[in-house]
Parts: structure tokens; C-alpha cells; sequence
């Protein structure tokens, strides 16, 4: 994540954030998906590698967006973005952790692969916002 942290910028000035959403969150679901299913200790970390080098352009362009917004004022926007943010991060762990517990780990992690390839159809909002 770190990796495409760093190179975001220069990714998304050159592709635009649309197409770096979507494909990140392509190469996020489908290699943590793919490392699911492989059901292999290597194929597990490397499914994980695949969906923090995949998500970690969501929030710097996410955020971008929301302080964007044609209308909106910058802070308003970035604060519904990170509420949204704090729910999920509070809220992700006990639903996985429910979902594991009534159907197995594996199950349960395809639920960060269900909701990241919602990036997909949901990327174009970020064109909106006044670029």
C-alpha cells in the first residue's frame, strides 16, 4: 500500500482518477479474491499485496473529490468522507468477525472483496468534482 501510495499521484495526474479507481479496485478484489481461492499460504499474501497496492489510491482520491465538490465547501465535503471512513473502520471488523464466525474466514474476507469491487460502477462520482 505504501508503494501505491507513493506513485498514486503520478498515476492519477497521468490516467485520471477514474480509470486508477477502477482499475485498482479491479486488481484488488480480483487478487485477493484469486488468493482466497487458491487456498495457499503464498497466494494469501499475495492476494493481500494485490488489495493494498489495489485500494491505495481510494482515499487520497477520494479525498480530492470530496474537497472538490462544485458547491460544497472543501471541509464539509472532506468531513463526510472521513465519517464515512471512521464507520467503516469501526464497523468492518465485527461484520467480518460475525461473518467468520457463522461461515468461516474465507467467507468472511470476500466481504472486502464484495465491497471494494463496489469502486468499480462508484469511481465515476470522483469526475464530478470540479478537476
Amino acid at each position: 500500500m505504501t508503494v501505491g501510495r507513493l506513485a498514486g499521484d503520478r498515476v492519477v495526474a497521468r490516467f485520471g482518477p477514474v480509470r486508477v479507481l477502477r482499475a485498482g479496485a479491479l486488481v484488488a478484489a480480483l487478487g485477493l479474491g484469486a488468493g482466497l481461492l487458491a487456498d495457499h499460504p503464498a497466494a494469501a499474501v499475495t492476494g493481500f499485496t494485490l488489495f493494498g497496492l489495489g485500494v491505495a489510491p481510494v482515499a487520497p482520491v477520494t479525498f480530492s473529490a470530496a474537497g472538490n465538490l462544485p458547491g460544497v465547501p472543501a471541509a464539509s465535503g472532506i468531513s463526510r468522507v472521513t465519517a464515512v471512513g471512521y464507520l467503516g473502520l469501526l464497523g468492518g471488523p465485527p461484520v467480518i468477525g460475525f461473518v467468520a464466525q457463522a461461515t468461516g474466514q474465507a467467507w468472511a474476507l470476500a466481504v472486502p472483496v464484495a465491497l471494494v469491487a463496489m469502486i468499480v460502477p462508484l469511481a465515476a462520482a470522483t469526475s464530478t468534482a470540479g478537476r
